[in-house]
């Protein structure tokens, strides 16, 4: 197999992420040394203003969310209303045929339909919370061999969010309890569309259902770890490469972006030459809209340095490859 000569990105959005989704693109047209063809699936409702947003970006393409997932996971208008006004008594309501379910979980969904519009190869799922911080192309993510890759990552302590995970995955899978010191968290995640399938078929052959319906009845559920335990524990495919250094550093809180705020270059000039992550995380449920730091990624980031920039080697601090929390 050799390595494709462009690269496949997909981004579940929505309209209160578009401007970082804007931001996003932007790192890709600064940094992509190579063709990368982009798919953003949003809900209906939203595919118009991203249409709009993005006439000029010829590298995007805007799909439907409600396409790819079933009716059961969107709950009727007059639910969402009463959702609201109970609180957290909405429980209930939640649990019933009318509940639907939130949005983290749909676009969890809506990525694991991406065969439905990507025919084959690796598929780079990018969340519209990160950014591109340095140049790359497709050696930067695929193996030059064409060889398989998964991303697995084995922080020093792993977080009970993460254990429960990877136990829900095995569930959904019906596997036996097994080692939870690791995770398949990691961004941009690589995935193939034929394995993509498998899995799918896989979860209905263990439950007797459709895929969605098994993933709706389950709760909760990580679309990363439930791929990453299906290759890493059902597949076990032979040629498999199993890449243990995270392609991403993250700001997962206030205080990271602070720091990052104070020194933002100091994520890429802390690094040796050659070896900076690719992609920065700037978590999207801290509180920090996109516009209190798209001028500092302008600045530090997306401006093309000059001759008289002098290099900077603070050693790292504040930022951290542990993985976001969904």
């Amino acid at each position: 197999m050799q390595q494709p000569a462009h690269l496949q990105f997909f981004t579940p959005s929505y309209g209160g992420d578009l401007d970082r989704f804007i931001l996003l693109r932007r790192t890709v047209e600064r940094f992509a040394r190579c063709r990368v063809e982009h798919v953003v699936a949003v809900p209906r409702q939203d595919v118009s203003l991203f249409r709009d947003a993005l006439r000029q970006d010829t590298g995007v393409r805007v799909v439907a969310q409600q396409d790819l997932v079933a009716p059961m996971f969107y709950a009727p208008a007059w639910s969402r209303f009463l959702q609201k006004k109970l609180g957290r008594r909405a429980w209930r309501l939640t649990q019933t045929r009318f509940g639907g379910r939130p949005g983290w979980i749909v676009q969890q969904i809506v990525k694991l339909s991406a065969p439905e519009l990507f025919a084959e190869g690796p598929v780079c799922i990018v969340d519209s919370d990160l950014l591109f911080i340095r140049e790359f192309d497709v050696s930067d993510l695929l193996p030059a061999s064409g060889t398989r890759v998964l991303m697995r990552l084995e922080p020093q302590k792993e977080s009970a969010k993460h254990q429960n995970y990877m136990r829900k995955s095995r569930e959904l899978l019906k596997l036996a309890p097994n080692g939870e010191d690791h995770h398949f968290m990691a961004y941009p995640a690589i995935w193939y569309m034929n394995w993509v399938r498998q899995l799918r078929d896989e979860l209905e052959r263990r439950h007797g259902k459709p895929w969605q319906q098994v993933l709706y009845d389950s709760g909760f559920f990580s679309e990363y770890l439930l791929y990453g335990v299906y290759l890493d524990e059902v597949l076990r495919p032979p040629s498999l490469e199993q890449r243990k250094t995270p392609l991403h550093v993250g700001v997962w809180d206030r205080e990271g972006f602070d720091r990052f705020m104070r020194s933002p270059r100091q994520i890429l000039d802390s690094y040796p030459a050659g070896k900076a992550p690719l992609t920065l995380v700037v978590q999207s449920n801290i509180g920090m809209g996109p516009q209190s730091y798209a001028d500092t990624i302008e600045a530090a980031l997306l401006t093309p340095p000059t001759d008289t920039d002098e290099p900077r080697n603070a050693p790292p601090s504040g930022y951290a490859t542990a993985t976001k929390t969904s």
